[in-house]
């Protein structure tokens, strides 16, 4: 059996300036664990794409949950559609991506000092070092960011602490 992410049910979609603020019915709440956002709608059948990313998570009502796309153009999505829930993070993540308290500083990576710690712990990309080309003998060190124990890869680094992505960094995130 493959996987198959939560079901959700379009209840509404509506125009919120640049994003889309959307009303979800969860078909399958037992199955959605943790923070609602951020997370990727997809199909329920089918190859997995992304058909809209929710960066924000503001009401929840029982099964219902109201939450914001990023900035986009327009929205695939109408009411009654369904389509599958698949949410990024732990609330853990989220907690790390969001604290704006944590000073994050570039390193490198060294697996001896680090233990089982040896990926991006948004991304989850492998912080191990390797080699710059096939035939290479020389590992090199792949540069990251470290907050604490905490690691991040480079892209994660700017998309999320940086460019907050998410909109979530330097003003209250709307969890639940």
């Amino acid at each position: 059996m493959s996987y198959r992410a939560a079901a959700v049910e379009v209840r509404s979609v509506e125009r919120a300036g640049a994003f889309f603020r959307l009303r979800l019915r969860l078909l399958e709440p037992e199955r959605i664990r943790g923070p609602l956002a951020p997370a990727t709608l997809v199909p329920l059948e089918g190859a997995w794409r992304a058909i809209l990313e929710i960066h924000r998570a503001s009401v929840r009502d029982e099964d219902d949950v109201t939450v914001e796309s990023g900035p986009i153009d327009s929205c695939p999505l109408v009411p009654d559609q369904h389509v599958g829930y698949q949410r990024w993070w732990t609330s853990d993540q989220l907690e790390l991506a969001s604290d704006v308290s944590r000073v994050w500083a570039a390193a490198e990576f060294d697996p001896k000092m680090n233990g089982v710690n040896d990926h991006c712990r948004l991304g989850w990309e492998s912080l191990y070092p390797g080699y710059d080309a096939p035939g290479t003998t020389e590992l090199r060190h792949k540069p990251a960011f470290r907050s604490d124990d905490h690691w991040l890869c480079p892209t994660c680094y700017q998309k999320f602490i940086l460019d907050d992505y998410l909109g979530i960094r330097g003003r209250s995130a709307n969890r639940i």
